[in-house]
This record gives structure tokens, sequence and C-alpha cells, in this order.
């Protein structure tokens, strides 16, 4: 077993035991309102630190991993997230108490979100602009290189901190595109 897939296994082990956790109570603080009946049992909460990044209005944080890159920072008082993505990877497979807005500014990508009880996939590329209800679970996967922007409503305007639940079905589909490298096995999901 290679150092890195000694690392991803460790990663996967945490956030299989940081969902069974969460899936019996534990780190889950108050239950989202208005989330669909099929999808409540799939809520776990986000491990520790998701979403905490230092941002503020005159420097930005940037994460980076093998999908890319995030850089957060704030605008007006509102926080926002510009992500630079390699195709084939996955990003999100969350959901909040607020709606999602994205602006593609290049490249393609797929939105998958859980609604009336199914998945409902759609394609977005440069232009286009995308309005995520509140309390719906998505997934995006990257088709090319991707530069896109994302930003919550109320989120900072009002002092509200951003607060996640992960949505299992589509975080298993995230963690199994990065054990594989990004690399697409099969038609897309």
């Amino acid at each position: 077993m290679t150092s890195s897939w000694a690392t991803h296994l460790v990663v996967a082990v945490a956030a299989f035991l940081a969902g069974r956790l969460s899936a019996l109570g534990v780190g889950i603080t108050e239950p989202l309102a208005d989330v669909a009946a099929d999808v409540l049992p799939h809520l776990v909460a986000a491990p520790a630190g998701h979403g905490d990044v230092e941002v503020t209005t005159t420097t930005a944080s940037v994460q980076t991993d093998a999908r890319g890159e995030i850089h957060n920072f704030k605008l007006g008082g509102a926080r926002f997230n510009v992500l630079v993505t390699r195709a084939a990877s996955r990003r999100s497979g969350d959901v909040h108490r607020h709606v999602q807005y994205d602006a593609i500014f290049s490249g393609r990508v797929a939105v998958t979100s859980r609604e009336g009880g199914r998945d409902v996939r759609r394609e977005y590329g440069a232009g286009d602009f995308i309005a995520l209800p509140a309390h719906t679970p998505h997934l995006f996967e990257f088709l090319n290189h991707t530069v896109m922007a994302e930003w919550w409503e109320h989120v900072s305007n009002r002092g509200e901190p951003f607060e996640a639940r992960y949505y299992t079905p589509y975080r298993q589909r995230i963690s199994a595109a990065m054990l594989r490298g990004g690399r697409r096995r099969g038609p897309p999901r």
C-alpha cells in the first residue's frame, strides 16, 4: 500500500466514523427544517471545521486538494468562494439552510440534486447561473476544467454562520472519485 493509498484509506475511515457518530446525533446541534423525508435519514454532520475558514474583506484564504482550489473571500459583507476545479472531480454533496447561488465563468459542470424523491441531473456551462434551493442535497461533477463562484443567501449578510450537513449518498460518490484520483469509470452519475 502506497502512502497516498494509506492517506486516502485513513480519510475514508475517518469520514465513515464521523458519519456513523453523527447519525447517532453526535455533532448535530439542531435539525434542518424542511428537509425531504427520504433525505433526512442520510444526513450526517459535516466534519469539524467544515466551512470554518478565515475569510476577511482584505485577504482570501485558499484551500487546495487533488481537485483544485477554493478561494474564500468576503465582498460587501457576503462570503464568496471561487472554485477552480479539475475535470472529473466532484464537490459538495451537502445540504444547508440557505439558497446557494453559483455562476459558471468557464468550463462545464453537471449538478445532481435530490428533488421529489429522485436524483435530477442538469448540465451547465460558461455564463450559466444556478440557484439551488435551501434544504436540497446537491453534487457537482466537473466535466472539464471549470472556474465558478458560489455564495449563499443571507450568510454573512445577517451574521449567520455557514452550516451544512453531508448527504451520504452524494458524499460516497465524492469519496469514490477521490480514491480513483478523479478518473471517471463508467457512465457519469
